[in-house]
């Protein structure tokens, strides 16, 4: 870990001795603090412990996992600590985690921060009138279903341009009205409750 640059990891090892020929390979040959745990062990029996068992606690001192390491997982024990100490470390995002000292770039940028339309729905249609393609301009101020269609002066449904969901933003689509006659048309917009409709004049 130390090698990895990964230096706030504090290693706490229990024994029913402190140091010994049997303890220095799993102590960095006795450079590692040992806890005695004295008979009758309670330490051991508390957490429910056995000979090479290895526990993990977070920033809290709260219980996240334990393995035994008798047989020795290098990849195991660096992915259980790397999901501990690794989170969002930007204070100014939504998911900020005050325990994480790596950056695992799950950063969620705050809802505050994020660039809402001031204006929303049809906010323009250009050329209009055209012919034979127009483009349709809208915007939606947060994640939802929106649906843009076109239509005749009785509200008859011809055709759909947008049938799905968005995220906050500005969007345009074309119209190709080729294969349609001159005259007035109607472009409904669609977001949750909200509705509006633009009229459209197709000049052949």
């Amino acid at each position: 870990m130390v090698n990895l640059d990964i230096n706030n990891v504090q290693i706490i090892t229990i024994g029913k001795e402190q140091y010994s020929s049997d303890n220095s390979n799993w102590t960095n040959n006795n450079s590692i603090a040992v806890l005695n745990d004295l008979s009758p062990n309670n330490t051991w029996s508390n957490w429910g412990a056995s000979q090479w068992d290895l526990f993990f606690l977070d920033h809290n001192g709260n219980y996240v996992e334990d393995f035994n390491i008798n047989t020795w997982d290098y990849n195991k024990i660096y992915n259980s600590i790397m999901n501990i100490i690794s989170g969002c470390t930007d204070s100014e995002s939504e998911n900020y985690n005050s325990n994480a000292t790596i950056d695992d770039g799950s950063c969620e940028l705050a809802i505050e921060n994020l660039i809402v339309p001031v204006q929303y729905g049809l906010t323009s249609i250009y050329p209009n009138p055209f012919n034979p393609i127009t483009t349709v301009f809208y915007s939606i101020p947060e994640y939802g279903y929106t649906s843009i269609t076109i239509n005749d002066l009785s509200g008859r449904l011809l055709k759909t341009l947008t049938n799905t969901k968005l995220n906050s933003g500005d969007y345009k689509v074309n119209w190709n009205a080729s294969s349609y006659p001159s005259g007035v048309y109607l472009i409904k917009m669609e977001y949750g409750v909200f509705k509006q409709v633009l009229k459209v004049v197709l000049l052949k």
